[in-house]
């Protein structure tokens, strides 16, 4: 179950995720069609701060979420592979998802940077 909450802005892409399974050793997120050699910033939590900045919108607090880093290929695509624990208890809890993209002058100034989609996913 995948449920996008907010659109992206600038070159910072499209935010995507394989199925999250409870046991899934090579669960994985990436970014899609974003700026190419560009560092990408994962963030990874439940906080929700609906922020805009500039023509974007921040869907998740970055104080309180993990953060990945990463680097776009020449295609604009990152991805980053987590397992899921195999512990029934985690089983339909949601996490939210978006990328933050460095490159200069973003569309969200003050972070210099692009965000991407954000989508809401369930793990199974």
């Amino acid at each position: 179950l995948v449920e996008e909450l907010g659109r992206g802005c600038g070159l910072a892409g499209q935010a995507t995720a394989t199925c999250a399974r409870v046991g899934e050793s090579d669960f994985t997120m990436r970014v899609r069609d974003a700026a190419p050699g560009a560092p990408a910033f994962l963030l990874l939590g439940t906080d929700r701060i609906d922020t805009p900045c500039g023509s974007c919108r921040l869907i998740l607090n970055p104080f309180t979420s993990f953060v990945f880093s990463t680097t776009t290929n020449s295609r604009g695509n990152a991805e980053v592979n987590l397992a899921i624990p195999n512990i029934g208890a985690i089983r339909g809890v949601s996490l939210i998802e978006q990328w933050i993209l460095v490159h200069g002058t973003g569309a969200c100034s003050i972070l210099g940077s692009d965000l991407s989609t954000a989508i809401r996913f369930e793990i199974q």
